[in-house]
């Protein structure tokens, strides 16, 4: 006799059952018996027992102070079961040691869930930094679920690439539709984004439509955003920053899952996001960040960097194109003389009939011309809908606070915004666009004047 929570129905007239009991994990087959229990109810089959699989022949519903008994037992056995694997930080500082354990908790949390059955929607961030971060996040999932739960299937993994930092509405609503595929409500996972105030909208929705959260970011985040969450790891709540990046936390939190993770995905990552952390030059960055803005297919992402000869290909690929993009960049620079300090204002619509590289690497291959230079610069990409700022390490302006600043002055007309302190965008409604370049201007010229 088998007692436990269905955690997972198949798509069938007299469907079969996986049952999580303080035992583990069973599949029962019904031939001989029809029942329509729901996920999260308890049964207590009786049957022919094949391994890990029961051929049912009477399935009895419990209740009450009996269920209570058998909820008790399956949560001390996956107590036993889910526990975080140590591990060592690639980069140590004040921050990551601090982050370990809610890494941890975490990794739990994602352990229990895999080992309910639960679905995940991975979505992650349109960046080298996010790819890589789904990547992690994907095969940590799977590696965990190839131990522990052998009725685990691959596509019950829904990887989804982002549009930008934030979880948007529009997100919640695609993630709903997705949900339908499926017996249960998946656990929705954010990597490298959806940390940030403007996501919390589209977080609340979520929760009010039942899904569990985790979010695993580096960017500026909201106490909101936390509390929606069951788990929650952010640089940024330690006092850290874009050196922190998603993929340096994702292979942390990979290993913390599963006890393995790819060390040369996190370099890239780090590369990406131009962490401190990693000195080194890999060509698989650029041609994932080329792959990035051509689709949204996490299985070709990984084709590719598995394949040296497609890594050099999607470089070379890159390469040139960000050359005719610098190109026609600095082609459409102008500068702001601010005390000691230089703004450099890049206008952007000459470059909208490229479909690479993004708009921020042409704004950075004006600014990287600055970046030693014993002043402060400030470089900002625009047109009628955007700016893109880029802050060299002389200068002491941050880029996120003063869109924070503008966006609480120009509300609506500034729909969305934020990132980091050298590196950051903000969007514009077109009939304000000017006035809000122009206040942008006189705020940056203002901070870098008042700069010794």
């Amino acid at each position: 006799m088998l007692t436990g929570e269905i955690v997972w129905i198949s798509f069938s007239t007299n469907p079969d059952y996986i049952v999580l009991t303080e035992d583990g994990l069973y599949k029962v087959i019904q031939e001989d018996t029809q029942s329509e229990a729901q996920v999260g109810e308890f049964i207590t089959v009786k049957g022919t027992p094949r391994k890990n699989e029961v051929y049912a022949t009477e399935v009895e519903m419990l209740e009450g102070e009996r269920e209570g008994i058998e909820k008790a037992k399956i949560e001390a056995f996956l107590k036993k079961e889910c526990k975080a694997f140590d591990f060592e930080l690639l980069a140590e500082d004040e921050v990551m040691l601090k982050l370990v354990k809610p890494l941890k908790h975490a990794a739990e949390f994602m352990q229990k869930e895999i080992m309910r059955c639960t679905p995940v929607i991975n979505r992650f961030h349109n960046d080298p930094d996010g790819a890589t971060s789904g990547i992690l996040l994907k095969n940590a999932l799977l590696e965990f679920a190839k131990e522990k739960n052998p009725f685990y299937e691959a596509k019950w993994i829904s990887s989804k690439q982002a549009d930008s930092a934030i979880f948007e509405m529009k997100n919640v609503h695609d993630d709903v539709e997705t949900a339908k595929d499926f017996c249960k409500k998946p656990v929705l996972s954010l990597v490298d984004h959806g940390a940030n105030t403007e996501s919390v909208h589209a977080l609340e929705e979520a929760h009010k439509n039942g899904f569990k959260i985790m979010i695993i970011d580096h960017h500026p985040y909201a106490q909101e955003a936390k509390s929606l969450s069951q788990a929650f790891v952010s640089a940024r709540e330690f006092g850290g920053g874009s050196i922190h990046c998603g993929g340096l936390l994702s292979y942390e939190f990979a290993l913390a899952l599963s006890g393995k993770a790819d060390k040369k995905l996190a370099e890239i990552a780090m590369e990406g996001d131009k962490s401190t952390f990693f000195k080194g030059h890999l060509h698989e960055t650029l041609a994932l960040d080329y792959l990035v803005t051509k689709g949204k297919d996490l299985k070709k992402y990984e084709k590719v960097l598995a394949d040296k000869h497609l890594v050099e290909l999607n470089y070379l690929k890159a390469t040139q194109a960000i050359k005719k993009a610098g190109e026609i960049a600095h082609e459409n620079t102008t500068h702001v003389i601010a005390g000691r300090g230089k703004i450099n204002l890049v206008y952007l619509k000459p470059l909208h009939k490229l479909t690479y590289p993004p708009k921020g690497t042409s704004v950075q291959e004006v600014h990287k011309h600055f970046e030693g230079k014993d002043y402060p610069v400030v470089t900002i990409g625009y047109d009628d809908e955007r700016c893109i700022f880029r802050v060299n390490s002389y200068a002491t302006f941050k880029a996120n606070e003063t869109i924070g600043k503008i966006r609480k002055e120009f509300g609506s007309a500034t729909p969305s915004g934020g990132g980091h302190e050298k590196a950051a965008s903000m969007r514009m409604q077109i009939p304000r666009s000017k006035e809000i370049l122009e206040r942008v201007v006189e705020e940056v010229k203002k901070e870098l004047e008042g700069q010794e």
